[in-house]
């Protein structure tokens, strides 16, 4: 999948705004997807070519509510884009004043 392709299936899961590497003060809903890819993720190399290539990288979720329903929303787009992901971590962010979570995802 290219960029567009990952924040498009991004957007869909969050309507008011999705931004890309960093956080931007929440919308009315009070919710921020922050999204970015963390460098390539291909398969092994032969005769040093790379073969398939694709990225990695992660979204965060930043929400007022300890158990957001967009938290389910995120991952079935994901899933739906079929993008590999794992879910890494839920906490509150002092700084943001929010519960962040983080997925980490691969796009092969």
């Amino acid at each position: 999948m290219t960029k567009a392709e990952i924040k498009a299936v991004l957007t869909g899961a969050l309507q008011d705004g999705v931004a890309l590497y960093w956080q931007f003060p929440p919308s009315g809903t009070g919710r921020c997807l922050v999204w970015g890819e963390t460098g390539p993720a291909g398969g092994p190399a032969a005769d040093n070519q790379s073969g398939e290539r694709g990225m990695k990288g992660m979204v965060e979720l930043y929400t007022t509510l300890e158990e957001d329903p967009l938290f389910a929303a995120v991952e079935e787009a994901m899933r739906g884009a079929r993008l590999a992901f794992s879910w890494e971590s839920s906490g509150y962010d002092r700084d943001a004043g929010l519960v962040k979570h983080r997925w980490r995802w691969v796009s092969l």
